[in-house]
């Protein structure tokens, strides 16, 4: 869901989407994306980690939902690029936290953490490039699209080492459930025989 909505997003903001659309239109579809994007993201570390998500995340996530509210009610663009702050405030939140739950794995030895960290660190400090240059804060080239695709490439990393982790306990599982099989089966010929 986040890659599809982020996809979503990276497209909307190329001139020709908003030739396609009506300027508005375009940018209400951008805004609305923009204010669901972290939910997916944040919901992905809880899920590769089997984290539970406690009341205040849940929170955190119903906030960040509650800005669509702007650009559905009202159509000036100038109010949702205002509240936009108080977004980023949230968001910032959100990304400290998984960066935070990512450094405690790697603590831990995950394998998978060392890879996500590296794309997902390209990948937010590319989010913040581009928030500076949307506050015009300086000049430079817009890099959401390689960050983007640096965490598309650390999680498909890493989701194929997990498949190979899990791959590889299965067949040590299957193994030793043949050795438990092979080793009841000698029991009961044995009890039989006596």
């Amino acid at each position: 869901a986040f890659c599809l909505l982020l996809s979503a997003y990276i497209l909307l903001r190329v001139p020709a989407a908003a030739e396609a659309f009506c300027f508005l239109q375009a940018k209400r579809i951008e805004y609305i994306v923009l204010f669901n994007l972290p939910i997916p993201f944040f919901a992905f570390w809880a899920a590769l980690f089997r984290y539970r998500q406690p009341w205040y995340v849940l929170a955190l996530y119903l906030m960040m939902a509650s800005f669509i509210y702007f650009p559905l009610s009202s159509n000036r663009v100038e109010l949702w690029n205002s509240v936009l702050g108080k977004w980023y405030f949230l968001f910032g939140i959100g990304a400290v936290s998984v960066l935070g739950l990512l450094f405690g794995e790697l603590r831990r030895g995950s394998r998978l953490a060392g890879m996500l960290l590296f794309g997902t660190l390209l990948c937010l400090a590319s989010v913040i490039n581009d928030i500076l240059l949307d506050r015009v804060m300086y000049r430079g080239p817009r890099l959401i699209e390689y960050g983007f695709l640096a965490f598309v490439v650390s999680m498909a990393a890493s989701l194929v080492q997990s498949f190979v982790s899990l791959k590889r306990q299965s067949e040590e599982t299957l193994q030793r459930l043949t050795e438990m099989d092979q080793l009841k089966e000698r029991l009961v010929s044995n009890a039989t025989s006596v």
